[in-house]
């Protein structure tokens, strides 16, 4: 024990100034000392070093700042004072805390100082950081427990010392049932004499490293467990790991049977690839390892070992082209290579035939493929659209030559307008210079000659017009774009007010929709359909016009209703071509009207048709794009 120092013991003077010497000097430890009451009293380097406060901030404080909480609610800092002054000092490994408030681990020693006479003069504490040493204890025993195999330490009398958690997983039995007793007491009736020849050679200082047997669950069952131990003589105990091999049996043979079950399907998808009508590459880096028969036809190889080549070598000696841009790839743009990379791509190539060199174009789908997030390989199929592309070309060449021919034809139908108007208008004006100077002077059939011959030059530049109207109807258009219906009906009610007011008409229309279209155009349909149903009015009726409209989906179906005469059934399809004419000269018209409605609503993807019914009027309907 440390006792206090009188004064008055000259030979003793210097042994305060030896303490105060060998605390300074103390870097790695914390000491100090206290009064009775816990009060600091003095300091050392170690103290700031530890604990990180400096002499000002520490002497004169209560020692319970370095006390949690939690120490500090249960009484620790009191009753290592009172042992301490009862038993002269007082260990503790305990958590504290540093002036930061983070947590040190410490092995401290607290020892009493009294004066000769018995007094309680105060304390000194020496602190050291075991936090290390702690954070080594706590992570063995994490370790230790949360090992998947049975860990056990046994004594040499055959008693478990303790075992790990996974014993209660295995087995059932908690760690209270297991401790204490001997080990063999759990060993199946039929392995004992096994587990007791393995013991004896571990004493004697042998490794296990592999010895099975079966040990008794907490339910009486049993499970077989594969053992690795060995032994510390100095400390007269046995360590033991064990691991329950009962599931591994049951999966050595769930997996043969899943190895059957596999040989099985890879028979069943060879046949699939073999069967498959296109071209089937699977491979890696290093080449082509599968592939059929019909990928072998298209490249022209004779077997697969042709393909058993690395990436870079098929890729020089399979010279692809893109379609698209119509030069050779890069070895980087090919898409087995960009699959390899781990790329979805699809890509029209064309090769040529290592066999017949004839090109073959494919289209070519290549996905990468995976195993636990990494690529390992590719897969590509070919598609064999050769003959398409071929299809596709002459159909260019077809859509090309019928566009050079419809241009042709506008272009004749212009001259032809021209050329025939012009006779016609010097026939009409010269008969016209006839009627105005000669009407009344001749006879009367003379008269009615020179009428026959005006109404017939009215109907034939009429008929003109018309043509060249519906020669121009699939051309000469505008751009497409937002029209809504309603502004398009008014301009053109607007265009047929003079007809409307004539035949006192009535036309009913609400709120119709915005449609995707070529606005001159929709309006000369809507004029040339309206103008119909004032046209062909009954005789008994007041002309009613209602015009509909219904959305469905992408498309609108509109409707022009009217109340006159109608259609009859067998002339509902004739009526929309050219210069087809259901009623005499007693209604004025070219048969022009519906076939331009027809070339216009086709253009913009619709049809047109008619409901009627001979006498109750008739319903015009088409699509259009919403």
């Amino acid at each position: 024990m440390i006792r206090a120092i009188r004064s008055d013991a000259p030979e003793q003077n210097d042994l305060p100034a030896l303490y105060t010497i060998l605390a300074s000097s103390l870097h790695d430890r914390a000491v100090f000392t206290m009064d009775p009451a816990g009060v600091i009293a003095s300091w050392n380097p170690g103290v700031e070093r530890l604990l990180g406060f400096k002499e000002s901030e520490w002497i004169g404080r209560s020692s319970r700042i370095i006390f949690t909480p939690e120490d500090i609610a249960k009484g620790e800092f009191d009753s290592e004072l009172r042992r301490s002054a009862e038993r002269g000092c007082a260990a503790d490994v305990r958590w504290h805390l540093r002036k930061d408030g983070s947590p040190i681990f410490v092995d401290g020693l607290l020892q009493s100082l009294r004066s000769d006479d018995g007094e309680l003069l105060g304390f000194a504490k020496v602190v050291k950081d075991a936090t290390g040493r702690k954070r080594a204890e706590e992570e063995q025993d994490r370790f230790f427990q949360l090992c998947v195999e049975m860990l056990a330490v046994a004594g040499f009398d055959g008693r478990f010392r303790r075992v790990s958690r996974n014993w209660t997983n295995v087995l059932g039995w908690s760690e209270g049932e297991l401790i204490g007793r001997p080990w063999l007491n759990f060993v199946h009736p039929e392995d004992v004499e096994a587990t007791v020849a393995e013991t004896e050679r571990v004493l004697q200082g042998h490794d296990v490293v592999s010895f099975q047997n079966r040990l008794r669950t907490s339910s009486g069952e049993y499970r077989w467990i594969s053992w690795k131990g060995s032994s510390n003589p100095e400390q007269q105990l046995i360590y033991a790991a064990g691991t329950d091999i009962t599931d591994s049996r049951k999966a050595e043979f769930e997996r043969e049977k899943m190895l059957e079950e596999r040989a099985h399907r890879a028979a069943e998808l060879d046949a699939i690839l073999r069967s498959m009508p296109d071209a089937v590459y699977v491979g890696d880096e290093n080449g082509i390892r599968e592939c059929n028969q019909v990928a072998l036809d298209i490249l022209g190889f004779k077997g697969s070992d042709e393909l058993r080549h690395s990436v870079p070598a098929l890729a020089e000696r399979i010279q692809t082209r893109s379609v698209r841009t119509g030069r050779l790839m890069d070895f980087e743009e090919q898409p087995f290579v960009r699959a390899l990379r781990g790329e979805r791509c699809v890509e029209e190539v064309s090769t040529t035939s290592v066999d017949t060199g004839e090109e073959v174009i494919v289209r070519c789908a290549a996905a990468p493929v995976r195993q636990n997030g990494r690529v390992v390989g590719a897969v590509a199929i070919n598609t064999d659209i050769t003959r398409q592309k071929r299809i596709e070309a002459e159909r260019e060449q077809l859509l090309a030559a019928l566009q050079h021919s419809n241009q042709e034809l506008l272009q004749f139908s212009h001259v032809v307008s021209h050329d025939l108007q012009a006779p016609l208008r010097m026939i009409t004006s010269y008969t016209k210079l006839l009627a105005n100077r000669y009407e009344g002077r001749l006879d009367e059939t003379a008269d009615e000659f020179i009428a026959t011959i005006l109404e017939g030059g009215k109907a034939m530049e009429s008929l003109i017009r018309g043509l060249l109207q519906y020669a121009q109807s699939g051309h000469e258009a505008g751009e497409r774009g937002p029209v809504h219906l309603n502004s398009v009906i008014n301009d053109v009610l607007a265009k047929l007010e003079l007809e409307i007011r004539e035949t006192d008409a009535e036309i009913l229309y609400g709120d119709l929709p915005t449609v995707v279209a070529d606005q001159l155009q929709l309006s000369q349909l809507f004029q040339n359909l309206i103008g119909n149903a004032l046209k062909y009015r009954h005789p008994g009726r007041t002309p009613q016009v209602r015009i509909s409209a219904d959305r469905h989906e992408s498309q609108c179906v509109l409707g022009v209703e009217d109340n006159g005469l109608g259609i009859e059934p067998r002339h509902q399809e004739r009526i929309f071509a050219p210069l087809k004419r259901l009623h005499g000269a007693e209604i004025p018209g070219t048969g022009i009207g519906l076939a331009v409605c027809r070339k216009i609503v086709e253009r913009h993807g619709g049809r047109i048709w008619v409901e009627s019914e001979l006498g109750k009027g008739a319903k015009f309907c088409f699509t259009l794009p919403l």
